[in-house]
């Protein structure tokens, strides 16, 4: 089946509740014409899911709900199919988030004071949620231009009170898709000195090369892997992930945890939306990651006859773009201040997710050709106006 419609259609998503579209200047400051800031997409989800979300609510009862089977074995058959990967069902945690998952998991393996790696430029949030639960955050900076990660700087840095590391994998906001090499070093560092690894790979559906799971890659019990069907199938407000959890012990724990928290139902919507997603809708996926991939290759070649000024980092995953901007010459306020007022159009800045990201921006790509294509426009014109 053609889903080319889903992905090249403008959707109106004004005065949806949309945190992207209506809520910018609550979390911005600002509003802009073109919103390109927030990790969702602006593609009509497969209709599959869609049929089985209506047929749901036709049924007019939202009680409590469990966890069968079936939504069981969407998990684990989707993971041996596409990843090669065979998890058990005991492995399996179902949570509201990844990221409240993060948090809950810091709390089981260390302790107030401790200390936790991150390796930046990173998703924010990481240091974020570190700090706050009173937590030391100890940056193992990827190595500049080529974004490898630098082992001998992990291994100076860890010490004694170093209990945990948060990795990003695929990486957000690079992109960048972990070789298995690479992992496998990371893990016997960490084996070797007793270190936890909370591996997010909430963007590991949306890869365009071989992504591989951190927990198919060893046997190291001190490894939880966070998955969500989220942003693959664009269902985040659905607020679901499913944690694997090979060790027993932390796992129960954190059902433990989850238990006194309230978060031991589940919802239906959520249940059967990444049921369905799993079971019925690759293809529909694999259409999207399509379409991202060239959405990728539109800005590279745009960039580099427009605005060569501006380089696109080489992207291996998700629908997220790293931009090398420094060569526009331009402070962080100067070229957010020509991004807003002069293009609008609402960006992260790289600084959020590190010091090592100063004059980077991270663009949302999850868009029509026909969207990326008014906004790159409107920056090439702009920029011509300046010279």
């Amino acid at each position: 089946m053609d889903y080319k419609n889903c992905f090249d259609n403008i959707i109106n998503r004004k005065n949806t509740q949309s945190m992207k579209w209506d809520f910018q200047k609550e979390h911005m400051g600002y509003s802009t014409e073109y919103p390109m800031w927030v990790a969702d997409t602006d593609y009509r989800i497969c209709e599959k899911i869609n049929d089985e979300l209506c047929n749901i609510a036709k049924r007019e009862i939202y009680g409590y709900t469990e966890r069968d089977e079936e939504y069981f074995c969407s998990i684990i058959n989707w993971f041996d199919k596409r990843y090669n990967w065979r998890i058990s069902k005991d492995w399996i945690e179902t949570t509201f988030g990844v990221i409240y998952t993060i948090g809950e998991l810091l709390e089981i393996v260390s302790s107030e004071g401790d200390e936790v790696i991150i390796q930046s430029p990173v998703y924010n949030n990481f240091k974020s949620i570190i700090e706050m639960k009173k937590r030391v955050v100890v940056d193992n900076p990827l190595k500049e231009n080529s974004y490898e990660m630098d082992f001998d700087d992990l291994r100076r840095k860890i010490t004694s009170k170093t209990k945990a590391l948060i990795l990003c994998n695929p990486h957000n906001p690079l992109g960048k898709v972990w070789k298995e090499e690479e992992l496998k070093i990371l893990v016997e560092i960490c084996r070797k000195n007793e270190i936890f690894i909370i591996s997010d790979e909430i963007h590991g559906d949306l890869s365009f090369d071989k992504y591989i799971p951190l927990g198919k890659i060893t046997d190291y019990q001190n490894i939880v892997v966070c998955t969500s069907p989220g942003k693959g199938f664009n269902l985040i407000s659905l607020k679901l992930a499913n944690i694997i959890i090979p060790n027993l012990k932390i796992k129960e724990s954190l059902f433990k945890r989850l238990k006194v928290n309230g978060f031991d139902n589940y919802n239906i919507f959520s249940l059967k939306a990444c049921e369905t997603a799993y079971n019925f809708c690759e293809e529909w996926l694999e259409q999207q990651n399509n379409y991202i991939r060239e959405n990728h290759r539109y800005l590279d070649k745009f960039l580099k006859n427009n605005i060569p000024k501006m380089k696109l980092y080489h992207s291996e995953a998700s629908f997220l773009a790293w931009i090398d901007c420094r060569e526009l010459r331009m402070s962080t306020s100067e070229l957010k201040k020509f991004l807003v007022e002069k293009v609008g159009v609402s960006i992260s800045m790289g600084e959020k997710y590190g010091k090592n990201g100063e004059g980077f921006i991270r663009l949302n790509l999850g868009c029509s050709r026909q969207f990326l294509k008014e906004v790159l426009e409107k920056i090439k014109g702009e920029l011509e106006k300046n010279d």
